[in-house]
């Protein structure tokens, strides 16, 4: 994982063993090998039972 994402191996152990929290720009390199983004949507509302668009 080291080598694809550029993070150092000890800073990946970090964040598996929950010593530390990622910040974005680190959740973007980690997400991008693996396949997966991250994205910020905006809430459906729903009222009655109908979302609001």
């Amino acid at each position: 994982m080291a080598n694809l994402t550029g993070i150092k191996q000890p800073a990946i152990a970090r964040l598996e063993n929950r010593k530390s929290i990622p910040k974005i720009d680190i959740l973007f390199k980690l997400l991008d090998p693996l396949g997966y983004t991250l994205a910020i949507v905006q809430k459906e509302i729903v009222k009655e039972g109908n979302p609001i668009k």
